[in-house]
């Protein structure tokens, strides 16, 4: 049974504390939340956040369903609660030591790295499930991110080579190591993670303050161009139904009738085509995977070199997403919300985007160990899905000099990314 903060799950109900003389009314209320919090971890990690019910809290944690509703309004509540709740723990083990500023990094990786393996359920809870929860839980899981790159800015400062770090490298490394960190979980490899920690410091020290800022220049947004389907006009516009409603109105709250309405078909002919609302949007991700990659293939074609080609195609894929914002949407932001098999589809473009800069390298070139690559185009993808949800997704190219020199940074050191991040002023 699954293992939460508050005691294994099978166990919970044997926990309750009965009401009396004896027993102060804050501390049954305490046993009580505390069930209810363990119920909510186990319940999410069987079920996922969507299918969850309150029924299955209050079978899991031997709570009253009035008791319940007593302590919160609905299951989204509850499930805040016990967010919160593991955030503080997670909290603590990130308190400042004395140790030198490279010691006091490994600590807090190696101390959150630990509760994760310990506690794998509720770091599932926090770092996947958070997603399909709404804005409030992803609220909270920025704002703890957040404080995870404060730290590590802080840290990088009091080295000199590294004072002064820009923003957006220093949210691509914390990016990086998140979604090393959130891959495992989703796949249930987190026990591989302890091991990966010293690699991903090392990745993540590769990293100096660049001699020049990393501009990012004002680009207009071209109208986006979408390219014919073969299937017919049916399902074109199904997947641009697809990836404009759920861009609006999220993943969660979207449902078949809207998709078959805004595609302009019946229910009968959706279904033609699509089992189910996560199979017409894992088609939508398709589609969106083959234009990426397309346009990649396209600007890295346009140029000799294979690291000026990181730059291009990076810029080329940027202006794909800023050409289409909804499309921009569902790739960073929407397919978290949909749940692993999602994910794991749009992931296959990274691996398309490794195997094009591989073909294009030359004979003694490396890109670096399949981690650093991991790690790298995770850190990438944080400062997409930054751009997307809290600036304007019009303005994706403006993160083309400071993704080229995430990319290239580790491969070439400092000051070679630096050039190819920003040609003729570097």
């Amino acid at each position: 049974m699954t293992r939460t903060p508050w005691g294994n799950a099978d166990e919970l109900r044997a926990r309750r504390l009965r009401p009396g003389p004896a027993r102060a009314p804050h501390l049954v209320a305490q046993n009580q939340r505390e069930r209810l919090f363990a119920a909510t971890v186990a319940a999410v990690d069987e079920h996922g956040y969507e299918a969850m019910r309150v029924e299955d809290l209050v079978s899991l944690s031997g709570v009253s369903r009035s008791a319940f509703y007593r302590y919160f309004a609905n299951k989204h509540d509850c499930f805040l609660a016990t967010f919160d709740a593991i955030l503080a723990a997670a909290d603590e083990a990130l308190d400042a030591s004395d140790e030198p500023w490279d010691r006091r990094l490994r600590s807090a990786l190696d101390a959150l790295v630990g509760l994760i393996v310990d506690q794998p359920a509720a770091a599932r809870l926090c770092l996947v499930e958070a997603y399909a929860a709404g804005p409030a839980a992803i609220e909270r899981l920025e704002a703890a991110t957040g404080r995870i790159e404060r730290l590590f800015k802080r840290e990088l400062s009091r080295s000199p080579e590294r004072a002064g770090m820009p923003p957006d490298v220093v949210r691509a490394i914390v990016g990086g190591i998140h979604q090393t960190v959130r891959t495992r979980l989703r796949r249930g490899e987190e026990h591989a993670l302890p091991a990966l920690v010293p690699d991903l410091l090392a990745w993540a020290l590769e990293y100096r303050a660049p001699a020049q800022p990393l501009r990012r220049p004002r680009v207009r947004a071209q109208a986006s161009v979408t390219p014919p389907l073969a299937d017919g006009a049916v399902v074109e516009r199904l997947l641009g139904a697809v990836t404009s409603a759920t861009a609006e109105r999220g993943y969660p709250q979207t449902t078949v009738i809207e998709l078959a309405t805004a595609g302009r078909a019946s229910l009968t002919t959706f279904y033609a085509h699509f089992a189910t609302k996560e199979d017409a949007f894992l088609a939508a991700l398709d589609r969106a995977r083959d234009r990426s990659v397309a346009v990649a293939r396209d600007a890295c074609d346009g140029v000799p070199d294979w690291r000026d080609g990181v730059r291009e195609a990076l810029d080329a894929v940027f202006a794909l997403l800023a050409s289409d914002p909804a499309l921009a949407r569902i790739v960073a932001v929407e397919a978290h919300a949909a749940g692993p098999r999602a994910i794991e589809r749009r992931d296959v473009a990274l691996i398309d985007f490794q195997a094009l800069l591989e073909a294009r390298a030359e004979p003694g070139d490396s890109l670096g160990s399949p981690l650093v690559f991991e790690a790298t185009v995770g850190g990438v993808l944080a400062l997409v899905y930054e751009q997307i949800r809290h600036r304007r997704a019009e303005r994706m190219r403006e993160l083309t000099p400071a993704a080229a020199y995430v990319v290239l940074s580790p491969l070439l050191g400092a000051d070679k990314a630096l050039t190819v991040a920003l040609p003729g002023r570097a």
